[in-house]
This record gives C-alpha cells, sequence and structure tokens, in this order.
C-alpha cells in the first residue's frame, strides 16, 4: 500500500515520469522542493526493500522485546519514518501554497485534492510507523509475510480506547455475546 502511495505522488516508466509529481512541478513557486520528492521516494521504496531483505522468507514473525531481529527491524523502520516524514513536510508545504492561491484553476484542480488525500495517507503511516517502532509493553507487534508484507500492531488492553470512545459517549450500553454453531459442534 505504501509502494501504491508513493507511485501517485511520482513513478518513473523509462524516460517519463507520472503522478502528481507533474502538476506540483507546474504550479510550485517551490522547485528546489519538488526536485526533492523522486529521491526520497526512492530512498523510502529502498527502505522498505531492507525490510524484505531481513525477513526473506514467508511466514510470520514476532518480535520479543529484547531480541535482535526487533532491534534490526525497529532501526529501518525509523529511518522509513524520517524519510515519510520529510517527504510529507515537503509535499504539505507546497500543498498549501497551491491551497491559498487565487488561481481559480489551480484551487479547483482535481490534482489539488488528490494531494490532500496523498498527504492523509502518509500521514497515517508516520502515526502507524510512530506506534509500531515505541519501544513500550503496550502493544504487541508482527510482522505478517506472505505475497506481501504487512506490519500489525495492536494493543494488549483496549479498555482505555472503549472507556474513552465508547462508554464515555453512551449513556446506556447493552452487551450481547453469542455463540454460533453447526450440528452439535462449534
Amino acid at each position: 500500500m505504501l509502494a501504491k502511495t508513493l507511485g501517485q505522488l511520482y513513478r518513473k516508466q523509462g524516460r517519463r515520469e507520472y503522478g502528481l509529481i507533474k502538476f506540483l512541478r507546474v504550479f510550485s513557486s517551490k522547485q528546489e522542493s519538488v526536485i526533492k520528492i523522486p529521491e526520497l521516494i526512492r530512498d523510502i521504496l529502498v527502505s522498505a526493500d531492507n525490510i524484505e531483505k531481513i525477513f526473506p522468507d514467508s511466514g510470520v514473525y514476532g518480535f520479543a522485546p529484547d531480541s535482535a531481529a526487533r532491534e534490526k527491524l525497529l532501526e529501518v523502520l525509523a529511518e522509513t519514518g524520517r524519510q515519510l516524514n520529510s517527504l510529507f513536510t515537503i509535499v504539505n508545504d507546497i500543498h498549501e501554497e497551491l491551497a491559498s492561491s487565487k488561481d481559480k484553476e489551480i484551487k479547483e484542480d482535481s490534482r489539488l485534492f488528490e494531494t490532500h488525500v496523498g498527504l492523509n495517507k502518509l500521514n497515517s503511516y508516520i502515526t502507524f510507523l510512530f506506534e509500531y517502532t515505541r519501544d513500550d509493553d503496550r502493544n504487541i507487534v508482527w510482522l505478517e509475510k506472505r505475497k506481501i508484507s504487512s506490519m500489525m500492531i495492536t494493543p494488549i488492553s483496549v479498555a482505555e480506547t472503549l472507556k474513552n470512545e465508547v462508554f464515555y459517549k453512551l449513556k446506556n450500553i447493552i452487551f450481547v455475546c453469542a455463540t454460533l454453531s453447526v450440528f452439535p459442534k462449534f
């Protein structure tokens, strides 16, 4: 999914460039920033490939808190997070410049909205990487590698989330639990 999001910003096939970068180049006055985008995207994709090299085989990798594999993965992810944050900062600055433009053509261009959507996705990846690399005992983290790799994170306890997002907002709650079975077996 990250590669797809980055590809929407910039991708190159042969000598041709594709993606929102063409829009940003035409309308932005921050050309020195626009020039950095392709290199940053290449660096991020290299970092993602490094994760594949650390865990070359398919399977599920759980990480003990002090394991060497976890430390190696966290190192690569921290670097990827820094790179994504740099990319986000550059694209966000350009987006703000274009969004505040007085040129109606730019403001109504669908590519400006697509850039905004891409920024939201990048921000989600950065937030996820921050949560994933945070060294605490509140979450369980693992890597699932099949045809594509997926990094997973889940809290050990959902009590605080339920309290803040469900119980606090509602006056009455009815919990129902059911176990369905087929024949006399589960």
